[in-house]
């Protein structure tokens, strides 16, 4: 016959007890904030139950979760892979989470070709801070900057808040081409899963001047001590500017007189094709825009009613905020104005000259 003693019956129960909260706690969700690179401010959650590890990060920024999948050990070290809306692998982060709640380590890109410190800790215990740093060498590492005194210069330029979103935004980085020919060397970078969000572009000219600009919520801002480029766009910085059909505001700052300049006329438009809204299909109408230049755009509008069609095309000057057509021989005048990403078209009298019977083009395009 078995004899147990109470103590020990009491100790085993003590043993089930911390397995059982044990497993309980590691299938709870762990929310921690902190840094990366120590100046990204980001923000994690966490679940781990055995050695399988999930969750998602983001940029405190932008609010825009990234899924996270790995493993961990008993010793509390982890091993997360992030991914893209494709389910294509991103990054990797490795480091230990520790039992007061903080988790350190290192970010990587999957080839190796970054590696970035965090430090993240439970918000309970507080938000992980990070100081702003000026002229930390990694865009020139990256290839933005020819050397460290350059890129230097261009973050005590710009100042320590600006400067540290062009670091949090050059997550992978692109050469581009002197649209301008002004010998310039120029990057274009953006953080992967959120090209249309955070990113910029940085023109470095041989005189050791710069014209750089970056998305910034619902405006793009611009930065340059050239004087040529205190109000309008290079044709470079137009160029990648395109695809941003979505930001129509432009805020220049010009670091020559320290003051932020109003947008400039024309700073608004650029390349691409609306449709007009609420035309079906017996009178439809499009707008390409093209050619945008600092005082002006091309334009071309197709519209039918019927059987009948017609097209009004030709060179849109900037007043303002809008732009004018104007031709003389029919006294069509024609008035573009900006809203958001759509385009208000008024073409009242003469405009209608330019297509048959019942053809209008102006509306709303979006």
């Amino acid at each position: 016959m078995h004899k147990y003693s109470f103590v020990s019956l009491v100790a085993v129960s003590f043993v089930f007890l911390g397995i059982f909260l044990s497993s309980q706690a590691q299938a709870e969700e762990t929310a921690l904030t902190g840094t990366l690179n120590g100046k990204i401010p980001i923000e994690m959650k966490l679940n781990i139950d055995g050695q399988d590890a999930k969750g998602s990060y983001l940029y405190t920024k932008y609010k825009t979760d990234i899924p996270l999948k790995g493993t961990a050990d008993a010793g509390g070290n982890l091993v997360l892979s992030e991914f893209d809306d494709k389910g294509n692998m991103t990054g990797t982060f490795k480091g230990k989470l520790s039992a007061g709640g903080k988790f350190e380590g290192q970010w990587s890109k999957p080839d190796g070709s970054k590696v970035f410190p965090f430090a993240l800790e439970s918000k309970a215990g507080g938000t992980g801070g990070g100081g702003a740093a000026v002229g930390t060498g990694e865009l020139t590492q990256g290839g933005v900057f020819e050397n460290a005194a350059q890129e230097d210069a261009f973050a005590k330029s710009i100042g320590s808040e600006p400067y540290n979103s062009f670091l949090e935004t050059f997550q992978l980085i692109n050469e581009q081409d002197d649209l301008d020919g002004l010998g310039a060397r120029v990057r274009s970078g953006f953080v992967r899963g959120l090209a249309m969000e955070m990113a910029g572009i940085i023109m470095c000219l041989p005189s050791g001047k710069y014209c750089a600009a970056k998305t910034d919520g619902d405006r793009i801002k611009v930065f340059s001590n050239d004087e040529r480029y205190i109000k309008t766009l290079p044709k470079t910085i137009a160029k990648w500017r395109e695809p941003f059909t979505h930001i129509s505001n432009v805020v220049f700052v010009s670091t020559v007189s320290g003051k932020t300049t109003a947008p400039a006329a024309g700073s608004a438009w650029v390349k691409g094709k609306w449709n007009r809204v609420g035309t079906g299909r017996f009178d439809p109408s499009s707008l390409e825009i093209s050619a945008v230049a600092s005082t002006s755009f091309s334009f071309l509008i197709s519209a039918a009613s019927g059987a009948n069609v017609g097209e009004m095309a030709g060179e849109a000057k900037f007043q303002g905020d809008k732009a004018v057509f104007t031709d003389k021989a029919t006294g069509c005048v024609a008035t573009f104005t900006k809203k958001g990403a759509a385009v208000i078209i008024e073409a009242p009298g003469g405009c209608d000259t330019f297509g048959g019977v019942g053809v209008t083009f102006g509306g709303e395009y979006k």
